[in-house]
Formats: C-alpha cells, sequence, structure tokens
C-alpha cells in the first residue's frame, strides 16, 4: 500500500475492534504496530535462529493515523546529466500521453498511490520495449510514440511479484539453478565418472537417481480418504529422495542430499572453491537468506523469502549495461532486511546497472537517485506525471 491509503485500511482494523473482534496482525509497517493495543516481537533471527518470544507488551501509547499522507521529496535537475532512457507519448492503460526520463546507471523509484499508472510506464512500456529490442523484434508504437536510451543495454531483469514454484519439488536450489551447477560437479567425480553416473542421475526428479519408493519425494503420501492425506518420510532413503547409489558418491565427503540440506551459510563454505556455485549462495546470503535451506520446499517459504530468491536469482546475472526493474521488491521485508537490499542495490549501480524499482517503501525510497511521482490519484484520475528529478540529500 501507498501510505495514503493505509488510512482506509486502518478504520477497517478499527471498526473490527469496536464491535469486539480480536485481530491478529502480521506486520512492519509502524503505524500498524503504533496502533495496535497489544506487540509480540518475535526474533531474534530468521529460520531456525528465530522462533522466540522477544518480547510482549501492552502499547500504551497507541495511535490511529498520526502519519503524513504524502509521500513528499525535494527534488532538482541536472542539466549536465545527459544520459537517459527517453520515453514520448506514452499512453498504455491510463497513461495521459506522457513523457518520462529515466537516468541510465542510477538507481530510479517510480511512486505514486495505487493504480497511478506505474506499472503500466514501467512494466507494460519500457520493459515491452527493451525486451523486444534484445529480442530484435518488431517495435509496437500502440503504446508510445518513441524510445530512445535503449542501444546500449544488453540485459534486462525483471522481478515481479508472482510466486515461485508451490510444488514440493520446488526449491531455491531448483529455483535458482545452482542445484543444476552442484549435479553438475557431483558428475565429474572420480566416483561418478567410474559408475557412469551423468548429471541427470543427480537429479530427483531423473529414474536414474531418485528413491524407487517416493519417486525422490522423500515422503511417502497415504491418501485417508475423508480427511488431510498423511505424508510420511520414506523409509526406503530416509527422506533423502536418492537411491544408494547417488549417496554413495561424495564431495568433501557430504553426499548431494547432504548438501540439499545445508542452509546458504553452510554451503557457501562447502563450495568456496567453486565460483559460479558461490555466486548465486552469496548472493541469497547479501539478500538475507543465509539461513534457507537449500532443499526446502518453496511451499514452505513467506512470501518476503520467495520475493528476495528471485531477486537472488536476476541479480547474479551481472552485466555493466543491464537493465533491471523490480516491482516492490520489499514487500513482506522488515527493516534489517530490506538494509541488505539497499547495499546490493547501490553495489549494481557502482557496476554501471540501470534500476528502475517500483516501491512504497521510504526507506528504500530515500536510497534513490531519482524519482518519478506518477498520480495524481489512481485509474482515470491517474496516468500522469505529478513529479520528477534527482533526490535531494
Amino acid at each position: 500500500l501507498h501510505p495514503r491509503d493505509y488510512k482506509f485500511l486502518m478504520r477497517s482494523i478499527e471498526s473490527l475492534r469496536e464491535k469486539n473482534n480480536t485481530v491478529i496482525m502480521v506486520e512492519h509497517k509502524e503505524p500498524f504496530v503504533e496502533m495496535s493495543d497489544y506487540v509480540i516481537e518475535i526474533g531474534p533471527g530468521a529460520g531456525r535462529y528465530g522462533g522466540k518470544i522477544l518480547k510482549t507488551e501492552e502499547n500504551f501509547d497507541k495511535k490511529i493515523s498520526p502519519f503524513d499522507e504524502k509521500v513528499n521529496y525535494k527534488l532538482k535537475e541536472d542539466l549536465d546529466y545527459k544520459n537517459f532512457i527517453s520515453i514520448t507519448g506514452a499512453r498504455a492503460n491510463n497513461l495521459k500521453n506522457i513523457d518520462v526520463k529515466i537516468p541510465v546507471s542510477k538507481f530510479t523509484c517510480v511512486i505514486g498511490v495505487s493504480g497511478s499508472g506505474k506499472s503500466s510506464l514501467v512494466s507494460e512500456t519500457i520493459y515491452s520495449a527493451v525486451s523486444k529490442k534484445l529480442c530484435k523484434q518488431e517495435y509496437s508504437f500502440s503504446d508510445y510514440d518513441k524510445i530512445t536510451g535503449i542501444d546500449n543495454i544488453k540485459e534486462i531483469h525483471y522481478v515481479s511479484q508472482d510466486p515461485i514454484g508451490r510444488n514440493s519439488r520446488s526449491n531455491p536450489a531448483t529455483y535458482t539453478g545452482v542445484l543444476e551447477l552442484i549435479r553438475n560437479l557431483y558428475s565429474k567425480l572420480d566416483d561418478s565418472i567410474a559408475k557412469n553416473l551423468k548429471k541427470d542421475s543427480f537429479s530427483f526428479n531423473s529414474k536414474a537417481g531418485q528413491c524407487v519408493e517416493c519417486k525422490g519425494m522423500g515422503e511417502i503420501i497415504i491418501p485417508m480418504h475423508f480427511m488431510e492425506d498423511i505424508a510420511v518420510v520414506c523409509r526406503g532413503c530416509k527422506g533423502k529422495r536418492y537411491n544408494s547409489s547417488i549417496l554413495s558418491i561424495k564431495y568433501k565427503g557430504y553426499t548431494i542430499a547432504d548438501v540439499l540440506d545445508m542452509e546458504v551459510n553452510e554451503a557457501k563454505e562447502l563450495f568456496l572453491d567453486e565460483e559460479k556455485i558461490y555466486l548465486i549462495l552469496d548472493m541469497l546470503d547479501k539478500v538475507g537468506l543465509s539461513y534457507v535451506k537449500l532443499g526446502q520446499s518453496s511451499a514452505t517459504l513467506s512470501g518476503g523469502e520467495a520475493q528476495r530468491i528471485k531477486l537472488a536469482k536476476e541479480l547474479c546475472k551481472t552485466d555493466k549495461n543491464a537493465l533491471y526493474i523490480l516491482d516492490e521488491p520489499t514487500t513482506g521485508l522488515h527493516r534489517k532486511d530490506i538494509e541488505k537490499l539497499i547495499y546490493i542495490f547501490e553495489e549494481l549501480v557502482d557496476k554501471g546497472s540501470t534500476l528502475i524499482v517500483i516501491e512504497h517503501n521510504k526507506q528504500l525510497i530515500d536510497k534513490a537517485d531519482y524519482i518519478i511521482e506518477m498520480g495524481p490519484s489512481g485509474g482515470e484520475a491517474g496516468g500522469q506525471v505529478v513529479k520528477s528529478g534527482w533526490k535531494v540529500e
């Protein structure tokens, strides 16, 4: 939500409370914490490093809506800076034939209330145009008149809010592609070559490598007909997913099943000498996921964790002429996690990447080089550039 929209949700919550309902809210945003009657803080870390009650306290100083509904920033022009992506006549959805400039090799935040045209500008216009250019497709000018400044862009990476795989075979290792690299490494070990084991043999989705009893699931599903099915650990592989032949192959004393059971920070130490594998694991660590197990089912990940796994996957594709487009990457994140994202964004810009981020979070917006505010409202009342320019510190 944009801060302007907080009051509508707050009023709804207040109305529920006045009717003697009990409301439990998982939240990071201070205005909602401040309006609560009671606060429970969980931590101190995440994953197995959390799960403890740090404090419980009654909020005697609760406030209902003592916050600024407007996100105000002082902006300035810089006539000396010439390197921009420029769009003229943008008119996708509710955009009102607008002209917009995005500075190259800088961090730009596109802000505005819900429905103001942020996604229409960034996702449907800029992303679409650059993607077609990179794929050497014909331009379609139905949504804009002209776009310039994109000739030097060599890569584009888009991180949306769509969920990653939600089935039990999907996990951080498979989604980021690091498992494929690890499988390749195991297939080149002397013992693997002696047994004629290929890269596919080290996939729990392959008949050559998976446990025959559980088909690589690590568990057996027992149908209960009129009740919810029960999952029990496979007795054949004891939850390891692989057959005995694969589990006999070890790298530095660890099987591939052991690796999938490792947390990111543990796996980083194991693969310190494997540059491509280490790069992905290090990026997962940098976005604050050091505690997540490589083989943890995607279905058990929180929204914030899934978003950061997607982010880490894209951030590994480093190119100094890359364009990164991110749609509200702070969703579900604590302030400390956002600090880690900011560090990565600054690192990417230092290497010459261009960042365009759709965002409401003030902590992240404060670190932007350039701001474009869409509005003034949503729907037909939006679609215009309210203001844009370089952010004044």
